[in-house]
């Protein structure tokens, strides 16, 4: 009887790793955090051979950087932020908010150069089909949007910021799939 209760029960797939991506809040808009996930395709959901993906889990949106990290749960292991100098007091703010609440968390500089490279890596992911975004994504949303003359207002594609710093650090891995070959005389 244990053993049909077991069985009924959803199983949850937990991810190995959760990756966030924080934009700082400036220009009167938001602090914005997206945590992403590495997931692999599974067999039964495509014909198509097996796929690493990253999957956005949440989207976490604050006016102030306490605002915003009172929202985070126990449920990332590292943090991409932008460390420029401009940032300076964002960054002592966060770097006591993981001393005091999670010092679990490691807080890493975010590998994108730059606004445009970020974008590029997204649209990489995009045309690879490499990424799934929750049904009401404010990411997604603002991609919609995002035009040539968005790379001017970086600061107002904020969401797109949080997901470019979490995601330039990721390496796409490639996972080749092979079939044997079969050999006509081995079914004789």
């Amino acid at each position: 009887m244990l053993l049909e209760e077991v069985e009924k029960k959803e199983v949850k797939e937990i991810p190995k790793k959760i990756i966030g991506g924080l934009a700082w809040p400036e220009e009167g808009n938001p602090a914005f955090l997206v945590l992403v996930s590495e997931k692999r395709q599974s067999a039964e959901e495509s014909l198509e051979p097996q796929i690493d993906y990253l999957e956005i889990i949440k989207e976490l949106e604050g006016q102030t950087i306490q605002e915003l990290v009172d929202q985070i749960e126990d449920d990332i292991n590292i943090l991409y932020v932008s460390k420029a100098a401009k940032y300076s007091t964002y960054i002592r703010d966060l770097g006591q908010w993981k001393r005091n609440e999670m010092e679990y968390i490691q807080i890493k500089p975010a590998a994108n150069s730059s606004f445009e490279s970020g974008i590029m890596k997204i649209k990489d992911f995009i045309k690879g089909n490499k990424i799934r975004f929750p049904e009401k994504s404010k990411v997604k949303e603002q991609l919609k949007i995002f035009s040539d003359l968005s790379y001017k207002t970086p600061s107002s594609f904020y969401a797109v910021v949080a997901l470019s710093n979490a995601i330039c650090s990721i390496r796409e891995r490639n996972i080749e799939t092979s079939e044997q070959e079969h050999n006509i005389k081995d079914w004789y």
